[in-house]
């Protein structure tokens, strides 16, 4: 099940249990400035404001693409924060989102989606080390409350609202794979999308769906895709 949250309390809250979690970024669309800055590590007791807002890192947020790496320690709960102005003049933080990962994930991919016209975003958190979805597997995810159902290659797949399926393949050598997404309505099939995808033993790949209606009444779908392949090993690593 995909968690969200939206930031409700200010950077005061303390925590203090929790390992170390490495996540990068990616968002569904193409993000305005001011950038983006979060927190390395919970507030400390008794820490001035002053020092909080010298703590905070900028963090790289593209459409789609995942970015380099960042870390976090001491908690659970990762909170984000916007300047009020691009160049910091008036000194002021906004509390931007927050999302809190599972304790057994150390490893994730946060997606930031739109969550209305006002500029505010949800945060989708993804496990995303490669022994939970290794390369060549694709990890389906559902962000709309339809209910989807379709298929890549042979393997069905079936996903409820806001719910994710990994489907794994094996092999050396790339290949086509038949895939199709539908959903169904008044007990009706209706096809969202058919495609040819490319299996890649070295890649890894995050397939969104997003389904809402359009101006007619009529269901449409978007899907869109953050990619991950792994590094060549150098003579270095051998």
């Amino acid at each position: 099940m995909l968690l969200l949250t939206l930031l409700t309390t200010g950077i005061l809250t303390v925590e203090t249990n929790g390992n170390s979690i490495i996540f990068s970024c990616s968002s569904w669309d193409r993000m305005k400035p001011p950038p983006i800055l979060y927190l390395p590590s919970p507030r400390r007791e008794n820490e001035s404001m002053e020092s909080v807002t010298k703590r905070l890192t900028q963090v790289n947020i593209t459409e789609m693409t995942r970015s380099l790496p960042y870390e976090f320690e001491g908690g659970r709960t990762i909170s984000f924060f916007r300047k009020q102005d691009m160049d910091g003049a008036s000194g002021g933080l906004q509390n931007f989102a927050s999302v809190t990962i599972p304790p057994d994930w150390d490893r994730v991919l946060l997606l930031f989606f739109p969550a209305g016209n006002d500029g505010s975003y949800k945060i989708y958190p993804l496990r995303d080390d490669r022994e939970h979805a290794p390369y060549g597997s694709y990890q389906f995810v559902n962000l709309s409350h339809q209910p989807l159902e379709g298929f890549i290659d042979k393997t069905q797949i079936s996903l409820k609202a806001w719910g994710s399926s990994i489907i794994k393949f094996a092999g050396n050598e790339p290949r086509p794979l038949d895939f199709g997404v539908w959903t169904t309505i008044n007990g009706k099939r209706k096809w969202l999308q058919r495609n040819t995808l490319t299996y890649r033993p070295s890649k890894y790949l995050v397939y969104f769906f997003y389904s809402d209606m359009d101006q007619m009444g009529r269901m449409k779908i978007e899907s869109r895709g953050i990619v991950d392949f792994r590094k060549p090993v150098t003579a270095e690593q051998q």
